[in-house]
């Protein structure tokens, strides 16, 4: 199944005409979408947010995708090897805590190690400030938290095959797993994509769009909200929404 399919299949397949604001925390964006709003290198603290190694700006094209009328406000906090620091997630989520107008955030990364004291802080200040938090699970075929998924209040997601009915192999997995979506043959930025960063990049999209379409703010969303609200768009997406195929390391429906 194909990215089009998929989103015809859950309910997302026709925009809304206005959409939210989304910020990206990724490898960088080469893009000249007319809804970029914001950019931040944080390395050299800059406005240069070049893309050396295209997952970012894969990440923006799926997402922009889905939910088209969003504006989006990139943050340039992985190295061309597609690794980060504290420091580069951490300047990075002080800026998102302090815009405002930012609703949806996009961490399409993860790691086994713990994250800073600091780090954390500013995770949890912007779950104080009313963003919503998405977080891939990682591709490592393991149940182990993986950060920042892991802090409470982030949400997770993991990945699905190609066929939606099983896991997909790659797919960390976990009994709080909040969301899942397709993480395989996502073409994107005129390259074939997989893993759980693309499932994350669609389930930000879609959550861009439910808030659109229903006009919630950032300050009513929580998770009961949202399962109720895939479920009106789509009751096959919400059996995926509740992780079902993740929990436990279940491979199957």
């Amino acid at each position: 199944m194909k990215l089009k399919q998929y989103l015809k299949l859950t309910g997302f397949d026709i925009p809304e005409p206005k959409g939210v604001n989304i910020a990206i925390l990724d490898s960088g964006f080469n893009t000249r979408n007319k809804n970029v709003k914001y950019r931040f290198n944080a390395f050299d603290k800059s406005d240069d947010v070049k893309d050396e190694r295209g997952h970012g700006t894969a990440i923006l094209d799926v997402i922009s995708k889905i939910s088209p009328n969003s504006n989006f406000y990139l943050f340039k906090a992985l190295d061309k090897d597609g690794k980060g620091t504290m420091s580069s997630i951490y300047e990075s989520l002080i800026r998102v805590r302090d815009i405002e107008e930012i609703d949806i955030v996009c961490m399409s990364f993860s790691s086994f190690q713990q994250l800073s004291i600091t780090t954390e802080k500013a995770i949890k200040e912007c779950l104080e400030n009313k963003k919503i938090l998405v977080s891939a699970l990682g591709n490592d075929e393991r149940q182990q938290d993986t950060y920042p998924s892991a802090v409470e209040g982030v949400y997770k997601v993991g990945a699905l095959s190609e066929s939606v009915t099983t896991r997909y192999h790659l797919s960390n997995y976990s009994p709080t797993t909040h969301f899942v979506a397709l993480g395989e043959n996502i073409r994107a930025n005129k390259e074939v994509r997989e893993g759980t960063s693309f499932a994350t990049a669609i389930v930000v999209g879609q959550i861009a769009e439910i808030m659109a379409h229903h006009q919630i703010s950032k300050e009513e969303v929580d998770y009961k909200l949202l399962e109720d609200l895939f479920l009106s768009s789509s009751s096959r997406t919400m059996d995926m929404a509740k992780g079902h195929l993740l929990k436990g390391g279940r491979d199957d429906i």
